[in-house]
């Protein structure tokens, strides 16, 4: 469950469900026990249970989220933050999906069609952080709570020439060292 990690780095709080149809959730907070563990709630009948209830001192690492997410089929069913980080002008961003709830989004969500954007500006005010994100066509009004950065894994394959090339120039090197 890469996306839990990637959320979690990027300082989210998320909401897991677990295989059961009745259902068990656990609050994820993006804070790590001292063993470098992800913190989470006990597992609990309804997110809001969850929400309010004790974060672990234990938790669960890379390994255990990896290896039980697939066996109890984990599902995010929820992603929000309570702190902001800092994001520069020019940032690649995402929208986090809590922003549907809030009053105005269906101003604006005819901008960002596939829930991304680039931060044009920012600047504080009274309501708090707030980005200038562009999305199709314009620039419209998001608050930093709402964006994460968008880090997509970037395939770092080189094409064939380039490979071909970098195992020409190794096999040249080799033929000096035996020389």
């Amino acid at each position: 469950m890469k996306n839990l990690k990637k959320l979690l780095d990027n300082n989210c709080n998320v909401v897991i469900k677990d295989k059961d149809d009745d259902g068990y959730y656990s609050l994820f907070v993006p804070l790590k026990s001292e063993d470098g563990y992800y913190r989470n709630s006990y597992w609990k009948t309804t997110i809001e249970e969850a929400k309010k209830s004790s974060i672990s001192c234990d938790g669960y690492d890379e390994d255990d989220i990896e290896r039980i997410s697939k066996r109890d089929n984990w599902q995010i069913v929820e992603v929000y933050r309570t702190t902001t980080q800092p994001l520069a002008v020019g940032t690649k961003v995402k929208i986090l999906d809590s922003i549907k709830n809030e009053k105005g989004w269906d101003d604006i969500k005819e901008y960002f069609p596939e829930m991304k954007g680039i931060i044009k500006y920012i600047y504080n005010d009274v309501t708090g952080l707030r980005c200038g994100v562009k999305g199709i066509n314009d620039t419209r009004l998001i608050g930093a709570e709402y964006i994460i950065p968008d880090i997509e894994e970037e395939n770092t394959m080189p094409v064939m020439d380039e490979m071909k090339k970098l195992f020409d120039n190794f096999c040249t090197d080799a033929d000096k060292l035996i020389k």
